[in-house]
């Protein structure tokens, strides 16, 4: 692993500073990555990977990441509705601890990117309106939105098919993140596209877009403040364009 890390015969120097761990909890073997970040350290690096929020429940670990450079961790927040939580099996995660959770992240200078997800059964319009507001309030540094998406071969895809719930005409392009492939509990697919799309147009928007820059400016380390610059400056330059992802259009 320290091999791959320090190799550096790269054009750019984002790429010799650069490394991100594609790993979907890379923290999760303790006395390992401890081990690894604390011969880290030497190299100067900046790094990112995804974790559990549990992480913050350990100064040892959060100390080490913030000496071993890490600019950024990936959290799967998933949503804001605690019965919706449950449905995703993400039972680690407390909503009202979030924020707290999240300053413990930017007192270390460690900029927190978190994914989130429209369509559970207990989403509720209400949920909707006040999503972005609460994703600023709880101070998420680059936001992640996309829509359930019940993959073939997974517990999810089994219930919804069996309720009679997924769209069969909508085939494989479908699958994306993107659009709506089963009928919502809550709204019709339509509906349910039209409050994804408003949401991620609202938190890309300049005003929501711009406040995280600053914020990460002035609370987060140089590598994590340029990573939410560049991420949220993407964005929001694909809604000032109207390039946000495009509905397939209705086929059922």
């Amino acid at each position: 692993m320290l091999k791959d890390i320090k190799y550096d015969k790269f054009k750019h120097w984002w790429q010799r500073k650069i490394v991100w761990f594609w790993d979907d909890n890379l923290t999760i073997d303790r006395p390992y990555i401890k081990e690894l970040l604390t011969k880290m350290i030497p190299l100067k690096k900046w790094w990112l990977t995804q974790a559990s929020m549990d992480i913050v429940n350990d100064d040892e670990l959060l100390e080490l990441m913030k000496k071993s450079g890490c600019i950024g961790v990936f959290f799967g927040i998933e949503t804001f509705d605690k019965e919706s939580l449950m449905d995703a099996n993400k039972f680690q995660n407390k909503v009202e601890n979030y924020k707290k959770a999240i300053n413990k992240l930017h007192s270390k200078g460690i900029s927190v990117m978190a994914g989130l997800i429209t369509g559970f059964d207990h989403d509720t319009r209400e949920g909707y309106a006040n999503f972005v507001d609460i994703l600023d309030e709880i101070g998420v540094d680059v936001p992640f939105l996309s829509i359930l998406t019940p993959y073939r071969g997974t517990a999810l895809y089994e219930t919804l098919h069996d309720d009679g719930r997924i769209l069969e005409k909508r085939r494989w392009e479908y699958y994306n993140g993107y659009n709506v492939t089963f009928k919502p509990l809550n709204f019709t697919a339509d509906e349910l596209l039209f409050y994804h799309r408003n949401i991620w147009k609202k938190a890309f928007s300049i005003k929501y877009s711009f406040k995280r820059i600053l914020r990460s400016f002035l609370n987060l380390r140089l590598g994590g403040a340029l990573l939410s610059l560049f991420m949220n400056g993407f964005y929001c330059l694909k809604r000032l364009r109207g390039n946000i992802p495009i509905d397939m259009g209705q086929n059922d």
